[in-house]
């Protein structure tokens, strides 16, 4: 499969998976020692997840892909989120 191509389908798949469900939620967050705002959305289709986290105090956008409904993709989201955040 060409890049571009592969680039093609993973847009199809998050943005259909977003489609799929409600509206963003407010959350917040402590990270570092401090309370965070964010901004997160969950999306499902068949076989695949997606979880989009905005955090707009650290200008911090995270996109995680699953390729199988049976992978909790919230279990990684502070992990993740962390890392990003020092």
């Amino acid at each position: 499969m060409k890049s571009s191509h592969g680039l093609m389908l993973l847009l199809f798949l998050f943005t259909t998976c977003l489609c799929a469900k409600g509206n963003a939620e407010s959350v917040q967050y402590e990270i570092a020692g401090h309370k965070r705002q964010a901004m997160e959305r969950y999306g499902t289709s068949a076989g695949a997840n997606v979880l989009l986290i905005v955090l707009p105090q650290d200008e911090v956008t995270i996109i995680l892909l699953g390729n199988t409904n049976g992978v909790d993709l919230g279990e990684f989201r502070l992990a993740i989120a962390r890392a990003c955040i020092r």
